[in-house]
C-alpha cells in the first residue's frame, strides 16, 4: 500500500517537473495568440523597469545559462523516466499476478525515485541562484516596480510605468503622524493607538477582508517602533515602502509572487530574449542621434 501512494506521489512529481521546468506548452491552435500575449507581457513589465544596456546583456548572459541547466536536468530526466517505465511495468506485472514484489525491485523504485527528486532540487535551486544573481543587478526602483507587477494586455490608465497605479499616501500619512505622537504619550497609549488604526484600517482598507486581529496587532506594535526609531531621513527613503508592505501584508488578494519567482519566470524566460535585444537597438539608435 506504502509503495503504491509512493508511485502516485512519483507521478505529482513528474507532473510538477513538466509544469516547471516546461511551464508553456500550449495548444497548437492557441499557441500563436498565447505568444503574442505573452509578448505583450513582456513589453508592459520592460516598459517599467527600463534597464541599462549593462543589464539587458547580463540577464541574456543568465537566461542562457538557464536554459542550458534546463537541457541537462530534461536529458538525465528522460533516462530516468525510462527507467522509471520499465520498473513499473514490472511492478505492475506482478500486482497483476498477485504475487509479492521483491525487495530488489523495490529498492530499485525508491533509487529512481531519489534520484528523480535529487535532480528536481538541484535544478530549482541553480535556477534560483541565477534569479538571484540577476536580483543583484537591479535597482531598487526596478525590483519596487518588478515586485508589484501583474501581468496584462492593456495597463492600467495613465499608468505609464508599473507600479504607479498605487496610491499609499493616506498610509503614509498615517505612519507620519505616529512618529509625531511624544514618546511618553505613546508608550501610556501605544495599545490604544494600535487598536484604533487596525479599526480604521478594516473598514477603509480592507471591508472584505477576514482580518486575524492577534496578528495585525503583532504587527503595528513592531511596525510603529520601527516607524518611530527611523531618523527623518531614512523614513522619506523608506516610507512609501513600508505602506506598500502594509498592505500587501493584509490585502485580501493573492499574495505576490516572491521576486525571485517573478525574476526566474518574468526576466529569465528565454522568449523575452527578442524584445530585450530590441531595446537594445533602441539604446543604440538614440546614442548614435
Amino acid at each position: 500500500m506504502r509503495l503504491k501512494k509512493e508511485i502516485f506521489n512519483l507521478m505529482i512529481v513528474l507532473f510538477i517537473l513538466n509544469s516547471l521546468i516546461f511551464p508553456f506548452n500550449f495548444e497548437k491552435n492557441d499557441k500563436k495568440l498565447n505568444q503574442l500575449k505573452k509578448e505583450i507581457h513582456f513589453l508592459n513589465l520592460l516598459n517599467g523597469l527600463d534597464l541599462k544596456p549593462q543589464q539587458i546583456e547580463f540577464i541574456k548572459e543568465k537566461i542562457k545559462e538557464k536554459s542550458e541547466i534546463e537541457e541537462s536536468a530534461r536529458e538525465k530526466l528522460q533516462l530516468k523516466e525510462k527507467e522509471l517505465f520499465l520498473v513499473l511495468e514490472e511492478i505492475k506485472n506482478y500486482l497483476i499476478k498477485g504475487n509479492e514484489i521483491p525487495d530488489s525491485l523495490k529498492q530499485k523504485y525508491h533509487r529512481i525515485h531519489t534520484q528523480i527528486k535529487r535532480e528536481l532540487m538541484i535544478t530549482n535551486e541553480r535556477i534560483k541562484e541565477l534569479a538571484s544573481e540577476v536580483e543583484n543587478i537591479l535597482e531598487d526602483h526596478q525590483k519596487y516596480q518588478l515586485r508589484n507587477f501583474v501581468p496584462c494586455i492593456i495597463p492600467p490608465k495613465g499608468e505609464l510605468r508599473i507600479g504607479q497605479a498605487n496610491d499609499y499616501s493616506g498610509v503614509v500619512r498615517m505612519l507620519e503622524r505616529i512618529r509625531k505622537i511624544p514618546e511618553r504619550v505613546y508608550r501610556w497609549n501605544k495599545e490604544r493607538i494600535i487598536f484604533r488604526t487596525i479599526e480604521r484600517m478594516k473598514v477603509n482598507l480592507f471591508p472584505w477582508n477576514e482580518i486575524d486581529e492577534n496578528e495585525m496587532e503583532n504587527y503595528f506594535s513592531k511596525l510603529f517602533d520601527k516607524v518611530r526609531a527611523l531618523s527623518d531621513a531614512d523614513f522619506q527613503l523608506q516610507k512609501d515602502k513600508l505602506a506598500e508592505e502594509l498592505i500587501s501584508t493584509f490585502s485580501p488578494k493573492k499574495k505576490k509572487q516572491d521576486l525571485i519567482d517573478k525574476i526566474r519566470f518574468f526576466l529569465l524566460d528565454p522568449d523575452i530574449i527578442p524584445i530585450l535585444e530590441h531595446k537594445l537597438n533602441l539604446n543604440d539608435q538614440v546614442e548614435i542621434r
